[in-house]
């Protein structure tokens, strides 16, 4: 399971809450997922909902089956890519709110 943000014009990414910049391939693969829409793997959120419920249950489904990408910072209808403000207080929040619910504790490639 993966959690991606988009913010400034870069996709910012966590696995180890190391955040860096994405190699060009990687945004392509990405951009023209977000073209193709919302999947059974793929959900947008454009931007993080402040109940948490909203996006946990979306992470722990994916968790549950084989997997998926929730992507932060990109509209939901118009897949318009906006980007997220303050990235390190929405990486915080994702995990706080996964160790806060969810037992066994679910780690997402963020």
């Amino acid at each position: 399971m993966n959690v991606l943000l988009l913010a400034s014009g870069r996709m910012i990414a966590f696995g180890s809450i190391a955040i860096c910049g994405v190699i060009r391939a990687m945004t392509e693969t990405l951009l023209k997922e977000i073209e193709s829409g919302e999947s059974k793997t793929l959900e947008f959120k454009q931007s993080l909902p402040a109940r948490s419920e909203k996006y946990v249950k979306t992470l722990v489904a994916f968790a549950n089956s084989a997997g998926g990408k929730l992507v932060i910072g990109v509209g939901d209808k118009d897949h318009e890519t906006i980007g997220v403000g303050n990235a390190a207080k929405v990486i915080d929040s994702i995990a706080c709110a996964l160790a806060d619910t969810c037992s066994p504790i679910i780690t997402p490639r963020i």
